[in-house]
Parts: C-alpha cells; structure tokens; sequence
C-alpha cells in the first residue's frame, strides 16, 4: 500500500477554499481544473509503499510523534506554482510547529523524494491533467503578492513563480563572473519565448489567488492515508483513512 501523513482541513476551511476556488476558476475550458475537495489536505510525510500489515506500526509512530506536540492553529493563505505544473495555496503557522512535527512524522518510515519538504501547502491543481483545456503555465506572470503571509515561501518559490526557471542562477553557475543585470535578462528571456505567448488561464488564476487567505482552524490530530491511484473522483487517487491520532496525546482512533 502507498501511504502518508496529513493533516485535513476542517470544513469550514474546506468550504471557503472552494468558494474561492470557484471564483478564480479559468473560463472557457472543458471541465473544472482544481481537484476535488475530498482530496485536499497538508502532507507532512510521505512513507512510499508498505505492506498491508505496517498499518499497526506506523500509526504507533504517528502517534509518538503526534504526542510531543500540542494543538496549534493554522490558515490557508497565498497561492503559487511548484516546478510550472502544480498549483498550490500555501499554509500560514504562527506558532511555527509544522516544521518539528513533520521531521517527527518522518522518523525512519519516510523515504525520499519527500516532495516540497517543509513547504506545506494544499495541492490544488496539476497543469495538463485532468483539467479540459488547461493544459500548462506562463509562469512569469504568477504574481509573489499575499505570499508574506503564507509561510516563508522565500525567493526559491518565488523564482519559479517568477517563470525564468531561475535562470539569474544558472548565469552564475555557469562561471559568468557575475550577474546580468536588468537589460541583458530581459534581452536573453526576449529571445527566448515564443512569440505571442499568453499567460495559460491557470496562470492567470493562481495569480489572483496570491491574495487568499482562509479562516484559521485548529489541527489537533493527524492522519495515516492510504493512496490508491487513480481510483478516485474523475480519475484522481482514493484517500482512504488507515487511522488517526490525536495531537498531545498520542491516542489512536481508528477510521472505519
């Protein structure tokens, strides 16, 4: 079984992120991009594929790393691009907790790759899948406004929001002694693109998204999901709950 820990969204959280969601929704396009709602959650661990009867085991280290942490609030907030494919909101955490708990989550079941590690957010589209006509970014258009207040994305989000792929960094890896400045950049993305390219209607979205912010909730336990692919909604993967356990205690509440 393919397996990992997250925290859900209430359902007040769940619902405002929809309304939002289908506001800023693209127009002109064969069907929704954004995945179902079901499947929204913050991932804090990703344990790859074990076997049916680890269940038992890693809810018991769930738990343990679930115990050495209070209930903390948290929002969503600010939105943007991993990687030019998929669509994230970002998480807002006050009390800087989410960072401890995932690594606790981790402990030795997680293998690598651990995707956007500490970057916790809500995946909310893919670029090309399952989303009509909407098939990919023009992400120099992707606006950074509102990402202040989600969480510290940093300038390495930043630059892939910005579209250029980081390529002010690849200038000085590449030996060029220094930086290009503003018109010689200009002049090499010029040249680069394609002629009349337009923003993709997805781009265009998650740019106004930049400014969300959700109402705050209280994560007070955590998850064990199963992952089946492409078994869910319209093709996405089923989640199905393995277990839960209790933020502080430790406790264990197994899903039906």
């Amino acid at each position: 079984m393919r397996v990992f820990a997250a925290i859900a969204l209430s359902d007040a959280v769940r619902d405002h992120l929809a309304r939002a969601l289908s506001l800023a929704e693209p127009t002109g396009v064969t069907r929704s991009p954004w995945i179902p709602s079901v499947n929204w959650h913050i991932t804090l661990a990703f344990y790859g594929y074990h076997a049916d009867d680890m269940t038992d085991e890693l809810l018991e280290h769930l738990g343990a790393a679930a115990a050495q942490t209070d209930p903390f609030p948290v929002a969503l907030a600010g939105a943007g691009v991993f990687h030019q494919d998929t669509c994230w909101v970002g998480v807002v955490d006050s009390t800087e907790a989410l960072p401890t708990l995932a690594e606790a989550s981790r402990g030795a079941y997680a293998g690598p790759p651990q995707h956007a590690i500490n970057r916790f957010h809500v995946t909310v589209a893919r670029a090309g899948r399952r989303s009509g006509r909407v098939t990919g970014f023009a992400g120099s258009h992707l606006s950074g406004a509102g990402l202040a207040d989600a969480g510290g994305y940093g300038e390495t989000a930043h630059r892939e929001q910005r579209g250029d792929g980081g390529r002010a960094d690849r200038w000085r890896s590449a030996g060029a002694g220094r930086r290009p400045n503003r018109g010689e950049q200009s002049r090499s993305r010029e040249r680069g693109r394609r002629p009349g390219r337009q923003p993709s209607p997805l781009a265009s979205a998650m740019s106004a998204l930049a400014v969300y912010r959700g109402p705050e909730w209280i994560v007070d336990r955590l998850e064990l999901l199963r992952s089946d692919l492409g078994e869910g909604v319209g093709g996405y993967p089923l989640y199905t709950s393995l277990g839960q356990v209790m933020l502080g205690r430790g406790a264990l509440y197994y899903c039906s």
